[in-house]
Formats: structure tokens, C-alpha cells, sequence
């Protein structure tokens, strides 16, 4: 059968949508109820039969959640060309010859209930379960060539629910625990549409979607209660932080995308942190100079936060009255591959804690019962950083290295959280005795679903976590409350929670690359930088950004780094204004990669944001 592919840490291995699955178990049901004189299904929205109570329909999903396979497989490619219906032989004058990869394997998928059953929908169930043992069910395309066949092997699943006691009051202090969410299916975290018809994915899961999930995970493991004296009831509800991605091996607590660090080119490359440096300037009445390296003079770039591997499935949509591949309703979406690594930060006491860590698993994003969003979930506890005096007492020190004369106490704190309060930031900040003296931020927008009210968000400005501040201290005791219990925001969407930065933030910093050793990534970095500079000066214009985010998806659903380098060459001679670069840039993927597919992906990765740095005016 055809499958889409992921890396896995054995290797490739294929992926079964768990939409694909739930389509086919909905029309084997549909068939089997009939048979056993179930009302029909009456193809309509509003249907109520047994079929879209348990399966649901396009846009309700049923009391079923069927889970995406991901299993090794053996792979093929077949051959095959259409045949002209008149003369019974190959259709020439279409030439219609096409080739296929496929796939063949054995895969595990979960089907469980997500809301009660009735004793009629078991019993139906139980016995459809045994019908389709015995004959088995097709999945994907060429069902009716022979394609897609799997026999079926039915046991019942470990049901457990995981074991949650009830939240103790406690006025113990508030910790910093890590929340690592680990993928096993792939995750539809989309943000505000681009599109009439299109939603780009996130590179963050928001701290609303994170707090749902964590909520939604207690409510299925039969603690609805747990989750509204966690979240609601709680005078100090815990506080969720997004989740960024991070690289395997990195420490916990590191995952924030700090906006104060840039990257090095000097040679070897390095990270470092230029807060400092600019509240140095800024109290010395001098321009900051956030483009040179404050220990080696050379240029400055943004540092690339880590990256998250995105797949581009594609989908169609069934004609109930034919029950077959609706016409012209072939359509795309953008998810976060199985695989990927978050993290966010929670503020709680250990009592609040508990249950949140014996959940194991949760669901984030959207099409949950179609096979989407189950992460494992791993809860550790932060390190206790240095006292809040050691650390002012340690940036007063690098200040006054840097000839800035203090007369009070200052201190630079990063917001961990993405921040929307009903009070701008710097009135809230001054009730705690904070005045802002400079700082980057960058304002975002966010919004989500309100599971509890069943509607979706009012889409909120928000100041992006990662961003700083320099401030004047004139209340110590309200700053150390303030970074022990953070600030809840009334929409659970986007509390305050602040970091205050230590010494290490003005040292370099080591970061682990992804697929490449660090000195070869900062080598291609460079290489694409210089690519895309001599393009934009030579007049031969770089594509727009959506043009360059599709070239990078059509990546991701090919191997073959010759027919990316085709699409290229074929794009090339649509878009006239950008045919040289499209041209030049075919032609360095063949000389680079040969048949390293990953190293291509990769490649236009990191030109799709070199592109929006360079492009004429972009830089500024």
C-alpha cells in the first residue's frame, strides 16, 4: 500500500494515518450495521446512527479515537500505465506511465472509546471486530487492483487508567518542573490561516493547547475533578509556559529561544548573549552595536532555534453518496512529525505536580480521534538556580566590567512565557517595583480552543516568550515573589512567568546540532547565507516566502533528491522574475547531495529563513 515515511531512531519507518483507518472501520460499520437492520445512515450532518455516533463525521468526531500506526516496513516501486479504453492497449497519447513506491508491513493500531458506550454499540462493536478478523479490511489506494490489504489479529488492549489522588493544599513554595513531550503520532498544531485555503504549523506548542492537554489527559483517566482544582478552583492554579522544540541531549530548561543570543561567523562559530552589552550602551547613551561580537568584533546573526520536522500528508475527502474519492476534494495539511521533542516549563508546588506526572501520555492539538497528537509525557524537576542576590550581585559585575557606573540594583530578566495581561507589561512590572530601561521583545498573536466552553479562542497580542528586558530593581522581595509564582493570566492563556538571567547568559553557549556536526552546519549556513546575498545583489530575485515554504514541502514528500531538483527546474519556468536562482539552486542540491534526500531537506530549511534576511530590505 502507499504510506508516508518518517525517520525513526531505527531507521525509516512507515506511517498509516489513523484518519485512513477511521474511515475505513466507519464504511466496514456502516455495511455490517445494515446488516444487522441498524438504522441507516442518513448522509447527512445531523445523522444520529450508530455509524456517526461512534465514528463520527466530517466535522463531529464520534465516541472512537483510532490511533496512527507507525511500523517498519519493505518497500517497492511498481510500474504501471493506464490503458486506452478504445483500443485496449497502452494509452500512448496520454501518456499515462506512472510509478509508485509502496509499502508492506505489520502495524499495531489502538481503537478505544473516548465517552461511554451503550451495551448495544459494545456488543456491535465486539462482533464487527470478529467479522473483520476473519475477512480483513483494505486501507489506502488500489484498494480494487489488489493494493492495501492487511489481515487482521484482534486482541484487547490494556485499559488501565492511570492511577490520580485527589490535590492536596499545600503551602509549600512553588518549583520549576520541565515538561518533555515526546510525539508518537503526528500533531496538528496550526496557527491563524494564511490562506483561504491553508494553515501553516506552529514552531511552538502554545501554553494554552499545553494546559488543555494536560486538562483533557485528567478528564480521561477519570479525574475531571482533579483537573478543575488544579485549573480552576486552585487559588494558585500551576502555570504553563509554551513548549518549544529541542535537540536530543539538551539539559533541561534550556529549550526558551532567548532573543539576546546571536550567532557568531567568527571562526570556530560560536553563540553568545548580547544583553548585557546593550544595557551597557543604553545606560552610556550609546547606540548598541547588536550587529558585531562583543569578543571577536565579527558579524552578528540571529541564533536558529532548534527546528521542527514537519510532514505534509495528503488527504480526500469521500463521497458518502458514492463512497468513493470525492471529485476535486484532494487536500494537504501541514503536521508536526512523530519523533519531534518539546518542552515547556511548569510552576507549581510538588502536591500539583503529582498528578500532571502520573498522566504518562497526553493528546496536544487538533483531529485527536482521527490519529493525531499523542505525546509521552515526562515531568523533571528544574534545578534550584543561585540566590536571586548572587545573580544581581553577578550581572552588577559584568555591568561595571563593561564601565557602566551603577547607583542602584539592575537586572535583566527573559520572559519564559508568552505574556497577554489586561494591563500593559511595563504598569504591571512597576507594582513590583520594575522600570524598564530597554529590552527586545517581539509581539505575537494566539488564540486556541476553549475545551470547557467548546469554542474557539479570540485571538490575543501577546509579547513572545524568549523576549528580555533590562530593568532598575527597587523592591528585591517583590522580584524574587514575581520569578517564584510567576503571574496567572485570567484566559489561561498567557501567564507571566519571568526568568532572571544569571552570569552564564554573558558566556558563550554551546548548542548540539540536529543532523550535522556543528562546524559542517555553520559551513552550510554561510553557504546559503552567501548563495542567497549574491543572488538579491545581482538582481535576479529571490521567490516570495510561500513560494519557498512550498519548494520545502514538496521536499518533504519526495527521496529523490533529482526529482526536487526537477520540481525546481519545472517551477523555474513558471516564475520568470526568480528562473535563475530556481535554476542555480537545482543545480547546487545535484552537486551537494547526489542522493541524500535529508541533506537536501535540510539545505532548504535553512533557506527559507537566509532568503527573508538577505531578500532587499529584508535585514532591517
Amino acid at each position: 500500500m502507499s504510506t508516508a515515511t518518517v525517520s525513526g531512531p531505527s531507521g525509516e519507518l512507515a506511517l498509516l494515518p489513523g484518519s485512513s483507518i477511521r474511515g475505513v472501520l466507519r464504511e466496514c460499520l456502516r455495511r455490517f450495521a445494515a446488516a444487522r437492520g441498524f438504522p441507516p445512515c442518513a448522509i447527512t450532518d445531523g445523522c444520529d446512527c450508530v455509524c456517526c455516533e461512534l465514528f463520527g463525521v466530517a466535522d463531529r468526531p464520534g465516541k472512537m479515537r483510532i490511533s496512527t500506526a507507525l511500523f517498519p516496513a519493505s518497500y517497492s516501486v511498481t510500474s504501471g500505465v493506464a490503458i486506452d479504453r478504445r483500443t485496449r492497449t497502452a494509452w500512448r497519447a496520454g501518456r499515462a506511465l506512472w510509478t509508485e513506491r509502496r509499502s508492506w508491513g505489520r502495524a499495531t493500531v489502538r481503537v478505544e472509546a473516548t465517552r461511554p458506550l451503550e451495551g448495544s454499540q459494545i456488543k456491535l462493536l465486539e462482533d464487527l471486530w470478529a467479522w473483520l478478523g476473519a475477512v480483513g479490511i483494505a486501507v489506502g489506494q488500489r484498494k480494487s487492483s489488489g493494493a492495501g490489504w492487511f489481515d487482521l489479529r484482534i486482541r484487547r488492549a490494556d485499559a488501565t487508567a492511570p492511577a490520580i489522588g485527589e490535590v492536596a493544599r499545600s503551602a509549600a513554595t512553588r518549583r520549576r518542573y520541565a515538561l518533555r513531550l515526546r510525539l508518537e503520532e503526528p500533531a496538528h498544531i496550526v496557527g491563524p490561516r494564511q490562506r483561504d485555503f491553508y494553515r501553516d504549523a506552529l514552531e511552538a506548542i502554545p501554553a494554552s493547547t499545553v494546559r488543555g492537554a494536560i486538562g483533557q489527559a485528567l478528564e480521561r483517566a477519570g479525574a475531571a475533578d482533579v483537573a478543575r482544582a488544579l485549573f480552576i478552583d486552585a487559588d494558585h492554579p500551576p502555570l504553563v509556559t509554551p513548549a518549544f522544540p529541542i535537540v536530543e541531549g539538551e539539559p533541561p530548561g534550556e529549550a526558551v529561544p532567548w532573543l539576546s543570543r546571536r550567532r557568531c561567523r567568527g571562526d570556530p562559530s560560536h553563540v553568545v548573549d548580547i544583553a548585557l552589552d546593550v544595557m551597557a550602551a543604553v545606560m552610556a547613551g550609546e547606540p548598541p552595536a547588536v550587529g558585531r561580537c562583543p569578543r571577536c568584533a565579527q558579524v552578528l546573526e540571529d541564533e536558529l532555534a532548534s527546528e521542527v520536522p514537519y510532514l505534509v500528508l495528503g488527504h480526500t475527502r469521500i463521497d458518502p453518496a458514492t463512497r468513493r474519492a470525492a471529485t476535486g476534494q484532494l487536500y494537504h495539511q501541514v503536521v508536526v512529525a512523530p519523533g519531534a521533542v518539546f518542552e515547556a516549563q511548569l510552576v507549581a508546588t510538588p502536591e500539583q505536580v503529582e498528578p500532571i506526572a502520573a498522566l504518562g501520555y497526553v493528546f496536544v492539538g487538533g483531529r485527536r480521534g482521527r490519529g493525531m497528537g499523542r505525546a509521552r509525557l515526562e515531568v523533571i524537576e528544574l534545578p534550584v538556580p543561585r540566590t536571586l542576590e548572587e545573580r544581581l550581585a553577578a550581572t552588577a559585575g559584568e555591568l561595571g566590567r563593561r564601565g557602566v557606573k551603577l547607583s542602584g540594583t539592575l537586572a535583566i530578566i527573559g520572559l519564559v512565557s508568552d505574556v497577554a495581561l489586561a494591563e500593559p507589561l511595563a504598569s504591571v512590572l512597576s507594582d513590583y517595583g520594575l522600570r524598564i530601561i530597554t529590552g527586545d521583545a517581539r509581539v505575537i498573536e494566539r488564540g486556541g480552543w476553549d475545551e470547557l466552553n467548546n469554542r474557539p479562542r479570540v485571538l490575543r497580542e501577546a509579547i513572545a516568550a524568549g523576549s528580555w528586558l533590562g530593568v532598575e530593581v527597587s523592591d528585591l522581595e517583590s522580584l524574587r515573589g514575581l520569578e517564584q509564582d510567576g503571574l496567572p493570566d485570567p484566559e489561561g492563556v498567557a501567564p507571566l512567568v519571568i526568568q532572571v538571567h544569571d552570569s552564564w547568559e554573558v558566556r558563550e553557549v554551546a548548542r548540539q546540532e540536529g543532523t550535522m556536526e556543528s562546524t559542517g552546519r555553520d559551513a552550510l549556513i554561510r553557504d546559503v547565507r552567501r548563495f542567497c546575498r549574491e543572488h538579491a545583489a545581482g538582481k535576479r530575485s529571490i521567490p516570495e516566502r510561500s513560494q519557498l515554504h512550498n519548494l520545502l514541502r514538496y521536499a518533504q514528500q519526495t527521496d529523490s533528491v533529482e526529482e526536487l531538483a526537477l520540481f525546481l527546474e519545472y517551477q523555474a519556468t513558471r516564475l520568470r522574475d526568480s528562473q535563475r536562482f530556481l535554476v542555480d539552486l537545482a543545480d547546487e542540491l545535484r552537486r551537494r547531495y547526489e542522493s541524500d534526500s535529508a541533506g537536501a531537506r535540510e539545505h532548504l530549511a535553512i533557506l527559507v529563513r537566509a532568503a527573508e534576511v538577505e531578500r532587499p530590505g529584508g535585514g532591517s
